[in-house]
């Protein structure tokens, strides 16, 4: 069942400064992210103006671009501004942290319950509202109301004259309907991602209706629609829109969410052998749906637009460069970077260092040694628990914080307490917000002074132009091989590969955390086989803690007796009888809960319940 929210036909006005050229503009400009409304039909903030219905904002171009601007805001608020309103799970913590790649470090994130299993298709985080937190944690339902606010938009923004003075008239309404079907497409894509085929909804239901019965649609079914939507925009939206409009749908972005799209449908846990006839739950078995996700990937590497940003070390801290093909802006922030930090390292918050790893991510850092890269498991890699971080992938420098780095001045100190340690080891110990000793500090600000400054960009790309590599490699390796250029993109798949390697440097800094270089590149020579071991092992480095390994562990179809042991690598610090120092480093073990029918996520049992056509995901009848 779909429940549409209907509780008012108006819509909230703002107040209208006028600009120097004596144009008016909607308060606080067109940056779409600088409001907040929650309700789906309250889609301006309320001033001094009073109230509009929805038939007098579309009579207006100015109050229809604070409608669209409302689309914007309601993409997934990953990074924001302030604290208790990010990540996917309550306590900050993203959606790494509910699988064995992340650890969440506050034990009363939910994050804890769902990785201990203790929730089912009635409490579901991504179904319901029993959850407190995050507005975010109700996937079902927040897209749903923002599928019903695009097709709202699309339903009426026809009805606003053209105006001349604001440089408002078809070409323009051609683009407004792009960015509107854009973000519809990445709304149901977002559904399709936890849940599989869903119901497709192709109007905004504005009959008065609480409430429509439909079955579920097919994945094939559902795939069409979102890559029909996104092929239409992609023929209307400019490649990119001037300095002032940035962050809004381009063609590019169109293109790279296609590509996306294409790559999920064609991979196992949705293309698969074993059950080959179209449903819900997985699409009709077609070995050329991997040809169609490659292609998807080249048109947007020929639009030769994007450009991997230059310095790993600020690609998440400019907001604006050439990687970025769809970001959610965000007003300079200090929470992102707070959250980030332990006390101790130049700030005094405290509750901090939140999204934390595992063994199971760190061990994905190859070691460099003469010139290669090799496996931490690859005996000739000559890597050594004892001594854990010696000569890795420069991105592990970047990405995380750990026992012994040097951060912000200091030496860091995270470690459990041995024999015969003092009380300076005590204090030194920054544990007390830390439990796995390695914190995830990727879109951190190191440079930050102070607490609340407000000094920091954190501006989440929901697609950047490195994902767009990795998808086309993934593709062209199960299409075609390794080293085929079969479409005539002028790349390989493992030479896409050795694009993102080959830009893991710091060239802007003299070293970084300790650590000058780059990644050497994968070898000729490689099976489809090994390529695609290397593949998934690049997608888990470089897009870490960016919302795709959750996806990616279940779509690979990862065994579940992985997703079921988090490891932990736990530094000791001891004292010899000359009260030298020393560590000593071992794995330990925690167990996690994954089954088969987590592949999915569960629709409510409620759903089911009052809409007998709907059909639940396998496992969770």
């Amino acid at each position: 069942m779909i429940i549409i929210s209907l509780k008012s036909n108006k819509m909230k006005a703002i107040t209208l400064y006028k600009n120097i050229s004596g144009k008016y503009w909607i308060l606080l400009g067109l940056l779409f992210l600088t409001f907040s409304c929650t309700d789906p039909d309250d889609l301006l903030d309320r001033e001094d103006t009073g109230e509009l219905t929805k038939e007098q904002v579309y009579s207006d171009i100015i109050f229809a671009d604070r409608a669209l601007n409302d689309l914007y805001r309601r993409t997934p608020n990953v990074e924001a501004d302030r604290q208790n309103t990010m990540g996917r799970f309550s306590g900050d913590v993203f959606l790494q942290g509910g699988t064995v790649y992340g650890q969440p470090m506050i034990n009363w994130s939910n994050a804890w319950t769902f990785n201990s299993g203790g929730w089912n298709a009635s409490n579901c985080i991504f179904n319901s509202e029993s959850w407190p937190g995050n507005e975010w944690m109700n996937v079902y339902e927040k897209n749903y109301q923002s599928i019903r606010a695009a097709w709202l938009f699309l339903e009426n923004i026809e009805n606003v004259p053209f105006n001349d003075e604001f440089g408002y008239g078809p070409e323009e309404l051609e683009q407004k309907k792009g960015e509107a079907k854009f973000l519809l497409a990445f709304f149901h894509h977002e559904l399709m991602k936890f849940f599989g085929g869903v119901t497709v909804v192709r109007q905004s239901l504005e009959g008065g209706e609480d409430v429509i019965t439909a079955p579920r649609n097919t994945y094939d079914e559902n795939v069409e629609f979102v890559v029909g939507l996104l092929d239409e925009a992609s023929e209307v939206l400019p490649v990119q829109w001037p300095g002032s409009e940035h962050g809004r749908a381009t063609k590019g972005a169109a293109l790279a969410l296609k590509s996306r799209v294409l790559l999920h449908a064609a991979s196992p846990l949705f293309n698969d052998p074993q059950n080959p006839e179209d449903s819900p739950f997985r699409g009709q078995y077609d070995t050329d749906k991997w040809i169609r996700a490659a292609e998807a990937a080249a048109e947007v590497i020929n639009m030769n637009q994007y450009q991997l940003h230059h310095d790993i070390s600020t690609l998440f801290q400019t907001r604006n460069n050439s990687e970025m093909i769809f970001v959610r802006l965000q007003h300079l922030a200090s929470w992102p970077s707070l959250q980030t930090f332990p006390p101790g390292l130049g700030l005094t918050f405290q509750n901090t260092g939140r999204n934390q790893g595992t063994y199971n991510i760190l061990s994905q850092y190859k070691v460099i040694k003469d010139g290669q890269a090799y496996d931490q498991s690859d005996p000739e890699s000559g890597w050594d628990i004892q001594d854990p971080y010696k000569n890795l992938d420069p991105r592990f420098y970047r990405d995380w914080i750990y026992n012994t780095a040097r951060v912000r001045g200091v030496d860091v100190e995270l470690y459990e307490l041995g024999n015969n340690v003092s009380a300076a080891d005590r204090a030194k110990n920054l544990t007390t917000n830390t439990c796995s000793y390695h914190i995830m500090m990727k879109f951190g600000n190191l440079e930050k002074d102070s607490e609340w400054s407000r000094d920091s960009q954190h501006n989440f790309m929901h697609l950047r132009y490195a994902e767009v590599l990795l998808n086309y490699a993934e593709a062209m390796n199960e299409a075609f091989g390794p080293e085929s250029d079969a479409l005539g993109a002028g790349l390989t798949a493992r030479e896409a590969i050795n694009e993102i390697r080959r830009r893991t440097t710091f060239p802007d800094r003299e070293e970084h955390m300790g650590y000058t270089g780059g990644m050497p590149d994968v070898p000729a020579g490689f099976t489809k086989e090994r390529m695609r071991e290397e593949i998934h092992q690049e997608r888990r480095v470089e897009l870490n803690f960016e919302e795709h390994i959750f996806f990616d562990l279940r779509r690979w179809m990862e065994p579940v007796e992985s997703q079921q042991t988090a490891l932990w690598l736990v530094p000791t610090l001891h004292r010899d009888e000359d009260g030298n120092r020393y560590f000593e480093y071992k794995l330990e073990e925690f167990d996690r809960a994954f089954s088969e029918a987590w592949r999915l996520m569960p629709l409510h049992n409620e759903q089911i319940i009052l809409n007998p056509a709907l059909v639940q995901n396998p496992g969770w009848e």
